[in-house]
């Protein structure tokens, strides 16, 4: 019917006048969007600085005091702190095998109190508050008839076992006071300054919690064992880029990068070391700032150069490489504490190791890694090797070789261990056994030889043997 312009004008200013409300509410929508963006930013800001303090604890410390008369007086006041501490990490270097170890102990302190510890004396010492300081008493051992139906029912019904484990982080780390709890129940422990736990099992079926501040938490079967458990960092909390370079000497020569390690040498610190009954305390003169973040600061405390017994230890049947080991004797004067060990032989890092000394004799044995300076060969001799057929009985003849040759510019000693089948039924016999000049054990089966080849020497080894069994029977040789 056609629109008048007065009709079509008023049309317009309506559909003006609507634009203009829908833009000026998109407008309030947009500003509290940036409103909320940037409180959302500052909250993030603040997330690290709580997980940070999240463990930490404010003290309150409360000291009676009496006095008989009114005057100034100054007062020491020592306290304990529950999430502090160090533990001891190593450095061992070998430059050859006519030197003595190169050993450098270096102390891990961290310390989450809440409070900065600013320009402040060290004193470290190897007690554990911990520790049950309370004698085990022994009760009494009632003796009587096994019943299997009683022990089977028994470990239906709770798990009778010790689960222990170490937690460390994906670069390996130890990390100390983690909290390892049974799911559902109080009973729970922390992890040591190296990472161990151990724990008493309580029933079946149930699920090990295991957490830490700025780690993802594990949950995992609990079962008696021994377990190596490793907490993934939580990425929201990280702060941190760490930037890893790969020298291109590595990569001309298609080195992997984890051999690739650069050595720095620390300098240590003056050190006064005090031997008391149940403990070692180091005292270090120079002072340090400890941020209250839980982050270790490492501190070359001791160097020393120890005596060490250098042995190539070889199975060429399972592995054709030669691993050097050293064996330090009466390691006990030389103050060492249980804890990681980086190795580094003639320049190289060769990875990592741990000095566990709960269990060792008086020779504390370390395996420093494979040695490409030594080339072994393992190989077998057809022509002396067979397989006969005599009435009811088939007999199988093997022969092997073994060549040693030392291509490094020094002597070296080399134990090389082969072995030969051990028979566990009257059917099967083990006859004939060749070790020439070497050591037969006859109830493992092993043949050792002990060697001392000098530079550039070649040395051949042969061990062979005989097995007679049924001919309808299968045995696996080799």
């Amino acid at each position: 019917a056609g629109v008048k312009p007065a009709d079509l004008r008023l049309a317009l200013d309506l559909q003006r006048q609507r634009l203009s409300e829908v833009y000026q509410v998109q407008m309030e929508i947009e500003k509290r969007i940036r409103v909320l963006q940037a409180e959302i930013t500052r909250i993030n800001a603040q997330l690290p600085e709580i997980s940070r303090k999240k463990d930490s604890v404010n003290y309150t410390v409360v000291a009676t005091i009496e006095s008989k008369e009114t005057r100034p007086v100054r007062f020491r006041l020592l306290y304990t702190v529950q999430d502090a501490g160090w533990y001891p990490t190593y450095d061992v270097r070998i430059t050859d095998v006519t030197r003595p170890l190169s050993v450098m102990m270096n102390a891990n302190v961290y310390q989450r109190s809440g409070e900065e510890w600013k320009d402040v004396s060290l004193e470290l010492s190897t007690g554990n508050p911990k520790d049950n300081a309370t004698p085990t008493e022994l009760q009494p051992w009632m003796l009587g008839f096994y019943d299997p139906s009683v022990s089977w029912m028994k470990s239906q019904a709770a798990v009778n076992g010790i689960i222990s484990g170490r937690v460390t982080n994906e670069n390996g780390e130890p990390l100390p006071s983690v909290a390892v709890q049974i799911k559902g129940e109080r009973l729970g422990t922390t992890t040591d300054a190296n990472g161990f736990f151990r724990l008493q099992a309580t029933r079946a079926n149930g699920t090990l919690v295991i957490s830490a501040v700025g780690h993802r938490t594990k949950e995992m079967a609990m079962k008696p064992g021994y377990y190596s458990v490793v907490l993934q960092s939580d990425v929201a909390q990280l702060q941190e880029v760490v930037v890893v370079g790969v020298s291109s000497a590595a990569a001309e020569h298609g080195m992997p990068v984890a051999r690739r390690k650069q050595q720095v040498e620390i300098q240590p610190v003056t050190t006064v070391t005090e031997y008391r009954p149940t403990t070692t305390t180091y005292r270090i003169e120079e002072k340090y700032t400890i941020e209250t973040d839980g982050k270790t600061v490492t501190i070359a405390i001791r160097r020393s150069d120890i005596s060490a017994q250098y042995e190539y230890v070889a199975a060429p049947k399972a592995d054709p490489s030669a691993f050097l080991t050293a064996g330090i004797v009466n390691w006990e004067e030389h103050d060492l504490q249980p804890g990681e060990a980086n190795l580094y032989f003639e320049g190289s890092y060769l990875g990592k190791t741990y000095l566990d000394l709960s269990d060792v004799a008086d020779t504390l044995e370390l395996a420093l890694g494979k040695d490409h300076g030594i080339r072994i060969s393992r190989k077998l001799l057809r022509e002396f090797s067979a397989r006969k057929l005599i009435g009811s009985n088939r007999t199988d003849t093997r022969e092997f070789e073994i060549t040693v040759r030392n291509n490094k510019k020094v002597p070296v000693t080399i134990v090389v261990t082969d072995q030969v089948p051990v028979s566990v039924t009257k059917e099967i016999e083990v006859d004939h056994v060749k070790f020439a000049e070497g050591e037969y054990d006859k109830s493992s089966g092993l043949i050792t030889w002990r060697l001392t080849l000098q530079p550039g020497q070649e040395k051949k080894l042969f061990a062979g043997y005989s097995v007679k069994y049924p001919k309808d029977r299968r045995i696996v040789l080799e």
